[in-house]
């Protein structure tokens, strides 16, 4: 089972922590008080409870306390979010991990998510469980990502120095039906794709040794058209206007804030700037 009930009482933090779960492909349902997460939680039964324990109507030791009396869902584990100065409390009362909201950030919620899922006794691969269960907002739906239709294969090389995004973006991809290279570094990413000439490449603008406006720049400027034609989507933090244009004058087909696009998202954009190549061939 690879759902999560999400309780958070901040609706714009629980968008933020659905979005790193949606990004893994988890299906999530949200709840904004204690009250209303021990009705779906009763109802659904998921794979794992993340909770708020500063959630209106149940403090996070009421709700531990409720979960862990009921023999219908006192098997779940709960990953509680909180900033005690005594987190041992929580593990005595049968959470399977603290986080706190410092530790809000993709690479240590996920590992703590797959912490929890080996202690309730299923199992996790990151970006291979729940794939076609979108995030689910406090009283609404979302639409999951498209996937790429049936034909040969399209070549895309991620040049991320962040391994574990780079890696959650070669999975999802490859899920979409795309074969996927990677690289850490701009010297390794612009090699790549001069040598193997991918059909696109998602490329990050700050990397060890030279950046990706240098790594476009180069591409660009090569006087091989199978090289120099290859479309690159820009994805960065940076989202600053200057870096933008600059971005776009070197001949990037578009600039991405990472923080503004899920991974189904990018893989839309990518397959819609193929699609507009193909049509332009």
């Amino acid at each position: 089972m690879s759902n999560i009930l999400l309780i958070e009482q901040d609706p714009e933090n629980a968008q933020a922590m659905g979005k790193i779960l949606q990004d893994a492909s988890f299906a999530v349902e949200i709840a904004t008080t204690g009250e209303d997460g021990m009705a779906k939680l009763i109802a659904s039964k998921p794979g794992l409870v993340i909770l708020d324990d500063q959630a209106p109507g149940k403090n996070g030791k009421a709700f531990l306390e409720e979960v862990r009396a009921n023999f219908e869902i006192g098997f779940v584990p709960v990953l509680v979010i909180s900033d005690t100065a005594n987190p041992q409390e929580y593990m005595d009362l049968g959470a399977c991990d603290i986080m706190s909201r410092s530790q809000i950030n993709p690479e240590t919620m996920l590992a703590k998510v797959q912490k929890c899922f080996a202690i309730g006794g299923g199992s996790l691969n990151v970006g291979q469980a729940g794939d076609t269960a979108p995030l689910a907002a406090p009283g609404g739906s979302a639409t999951g990502g498209k996937t790429k239709s049936a034909g040969p294969k399209k070549r895309v090389l991620i040049i991320e120095d962040d391994q574990f995004l780079s890696e959650l973006s070669q999975t999802k991809l490859s899920k979409a039906g795309y074969e996927v290279m990677a690289a850490l570094d701009g010297e390794t990413g612009l090699q790549t794709a001069i040598n193997q000439k991918p059909d696109i490449i998602l490329l990050d603008i700050l990397l060890p040794g030279i950046d990706g406006f240098q790594v476009l720049s180069q591409l660009k400027s090569n006087p091989d058209p199978q090289i120099n034609g290859i479309p690159v989507l820009l994805l960065s933090n940076y989202g600053q206007e200057e870096n933008i244009q600059k971005g776009m004058s070197l001949g990037a087909v578009d600039y991405l804030v990472k923080a503004n696009f899920t991974t189904n998202e990018i893989v839309t954009k990518l397959q819609a700037v193929l699609d507009g190549k193909k049509s332009a061939e």
